[in-house]
């Protein structure tokens, strides 16, 4: 305890070389300075409190990169389990079962909604009218390079996000209620698909849960210039998801000059790269 003391208060020393040694310590301690931290996080001095709360998340944050790495190695992953590692990268301290319960009342009331609801576009409706219309979830055209808006955690508080986290939401929800709903990789667009059997439509959550017939999925794509290929409306898979959703933070941290999260997410990013490489 009286090494973590002494090293919490060195965090403020003028030297950045010291605080930087400081950090260094800290990190090789990683676990085993844990209990003396939490201690130091609770202790009457207000700035020791501070640093020594900053220094768990850090640590933890480094512990839950290593679980979401060694699990992106795996040939089968969950969306869902893999979204909410890596939320825990950024809030070590999010509870993983409050969340899960927000996603089954939202997925609960989607479920009343299709009792009454005929036909399939008024199943994918459905979907559409609890997350977009009742709770309101929609595009952050405020910050759209907020990294926030790429963790679950974030986008179920605030209620905004980009458009890949923002379908990987109606992808968890929908599949809760019962419903085929999974992500279409468009580029620079990323949609959720809903399908029955012989017919499907996509959903644009970054607009309100816009649905997008055939038609409007090609004029979209058009209007990059991208030759029409269906490859584009094929299923996104985990993997993919995940990368492209860790590529859209590597880009804000980059832009940011935030070294030890654009590290992290490289580190990442890497582990998806070489098992595609080498599957």
């Amino acid at each position: 305890m009286t090494e973590i003391i002494a090293l919490l208060d060195l965090l403020d020393d003028e030297n950045p070389d010291v605080v930087e040694a400081v950090r260094g310590r800290l990190e090789k301690l990683g676990e085993s300075a844990l209990d003396a931290l939490m201690e130091a996080s609770q202790g009457d001095d207000a700035k020791r409190r501070v640093r020594a709360r900053a220094a768990v998340r850090s640590i933890l944050a480094r512990k839950a990169t290593l679980v979401l790495s060694n699990y992106l190695g795996d040939e089968e992953i969950d969306l869902e389990t893999a979204v909410l590692m890596l939320a825990e990268t950024e809030n070590p301290l999010l509870n993983r079962e409050e969340i899960k319960s927000r996603l089954e009342e939202l997925a609960k009331r989607v479920k009343a909604r299709l009792a009454d609801a005929s036909g399939p576009l008024a199943r994918s409706q459905s979907l559409t009218a609890v997350l977009a219309h009742e709770e309101g979830f929609s595009g952050n055209t405020q910050d759209y390079y907020d990294p926030s808006n790429s963790y679950i955690d974030f986008v179920l508080d605030r209620k905004v996000g980009i458009p890949i986290s923002l379908a990987v939401l109606y992808v968890l929800v929908g599949r809760r209620a019962g419903l085929d709903v999974y992500g279409v990789s468009f580029p620079r667009h990323f949609v959720a698909g809903y399908a029955e059997p012989g017919w499907v439509t996509h959903i644009d959550a970054y607009h309100n849960g816009k649905n997008l017939d055939r038609a409007a999925c090609e004029a979209m794509l058009a209007a990059q210039n991208l030759p029409m290929n269906d490859q584009w409306f094929a299923r996104a898979g985990v993997h993919d998801t995940i990368r492209r959703m860790l590529g859209n933070l590597a880009h804000v941290y980059r832009q940011r000059d935030d070294q030890p999260r654009l590290t992290r997410v490289e580190t990442l990013l890497k582990v998806i790269e070489v098992r595609k490489r080498h599957p």
